[in-house]
């Protein structure tokens, strides 16, 4: 994925804030985190997303079929907005970013461990061990 536009970062941010403002970020985030997942395992919804061709009552119609009902209100009036603004291609980023704000929000610190060689698990628990020592958030890294 492409790295975060400005202007995924701005709808995340005001979607963050809008959810907790309505007690609901921890909903909003699992929705989000579906609609990823589906966006990352469904390229032809990506190109859709991206799409602009389609007439605009397919597309609202398409979205309202995928989505309604299966995320929350809020979470579906959020896709509808960023639709009306023609902003569907960049709805992956949204999540993402989202994800980051709640991360923050939660105190979780996430990080990545490179190496040319494959990591035995005590490996990688003894590593992230020390780096708990020096972070003040929960730490999660990945391999």
């Amino acid at each position: 994925m492409p790295a975060h536009s400005k202007a995924a970062k701005r709808y995340a941010k005001a979607f963050f804030d809008l959810a907790q403002q309505s007690g609901e970020t921890d909903n909003v985030r699992a929705d989000l985190d579906s609609i990823l997942t589906l966006l990352n395992n469904t390229p032809e919804l990506a190109r859709f997303m991206h799409d602009y061709m389609f007439p605009a009552l397919i597309r609202v119609r398409t979205l309202a079929e995928l989505f309604s009902g299966r995320v929350s209100p809020l979470t579906f009036r959020f896709i509808s907005l960023v639709e009306e603004k023609k902003r569907c291609g960049i709805l992956g980023q949204i999540c993402v970013s989202f994800a980051d704000l709640h991360d923050t929000m939660l105190g979780i610190v996430k990080g990545r461990i490179t190496c040319p060689i494959e990591f035995e698990e005590t490996d990688v628990h003894t590593i992230t061990s020390y780096a708990q020592t020096k972070t003040k958030g929960r730490l999660f890294l990945s391999t």
